[in-house]
């Protein structure tokens, strides 16, 4: 276990002997990272040999209700990134040259970053897949080359970095912790008709189809359901972009039980 550049000798093995991370595969490596002055910044993953043997961590860390991050990721300037890739991947990788698959991924960010643009307090657990955010929103080319076996998460740029967009977040939840099916044709005609970027939490998706091998039908797992990530040239374009798409998925999914929350996350992020 590497802390801040720190090496602690007994910390794995200690682990290893609660088998906490499961009895097949004994080799586990931590992360943390931390940015320059004040600004916090700390970032937690955990790689794996692709064997698949492992098994799911439990919380480290959560907001008062233990619901995971307060997501979407916030914007990180190319310093920032080029830390994180310097001290922590590459320097990863040289010691693990096997690894392949990235599994587990905390990042919990306060403050403002050095281009004095807000950030929201993201804060993400294990147990739920906000990597996926993290990894889509937070220059994808510098972690997905890393991370090629991630099929989920798409590499898909937000915008342009030539030009300067306003993003707002809407939470969908839901007031039933029962599971409910929501069809992706539904999320699809929302992203299709509105300039948003849909992230789920808490889901599992149906991807056979009737061996057609094409998302069909989305689970959902608990209270949070999807973070709808608007977007446009001014901060109100975005604001309505994701409320119509949070009303499109409400109005055709029929479902009483569905909820919007702008609390969380409800701060904006500017690129």
């Amino acid at each position: 276990m590497r802390i801040a550049g720190v090496l602690i000798f007994y910390a794995e093995k200690k682990t290893n002997f609660d088998h906490i991370f499961g009895k097949l595969n004994q080799s586990i490596i931590v992360e943390h990272g931390y940015s320059i002055e004040n600004n916090q910044i700390c970032i937690l993953y955990i790689v794996s040999d692709g064997d698949g043997d492992y098994t799911q961590l439990p919380i480290i860390q959560s907001d008062p209700l233990r619901m995971g991050a307060y997501g979407p990721c916030p914007y990180l300037t190319s310093k920032q990134l080029s830390y994180i890739r310097r001290r922590i991947v590459e320097r990863t990788l040289r010691c693990s040259p096997t690894i392949r698959h990235l599994f587990g991924f905390r990042l919990l960010i306060q403050g403002i970053n050095y281009n004095q643009v807000y950030l929201l307090d993201y804060l993400s657990t294990f147990e739920e897949p906000e990597a996926e955010i993290l990894l889509s929103l937070c220059e994808p080319d510098i972690f997905l080359q890393y991370a090629l076996d991630l099929p989920s998460v798409p590499i898909l740029p937000l915008i342009s970095k030539k030009r300067r967009i306003h993003c707002v977040n809407t939470t969908i939840t839901s007031t039933t912790k029962n599971s409910l099916n929501i069809s992706n044709k539904i999320l699809l005609g929302a992203t299709k008709n509105n300039k948003v970027k849909i992230f789920h939490n808490q889901t599992d998706i149906n991807i056979n189809n009737n061996g057609t091998n094409e998302t069909n039908i989305i689970i959902t797992n608990g209270e949070r359901i999807f973070n709808v990530l608007g977007y446009g040239s001014t901060l109100q374009e975005a604001q309505i972009q994701s409320v119509l798409a949070c009303e499109y998925i409400k109005q055709h999914t029929n479902i009483d039980d569905l909820l919007f929350k702008s609390d969380i996350g409800a701060e904006a992020i500017e690129w």
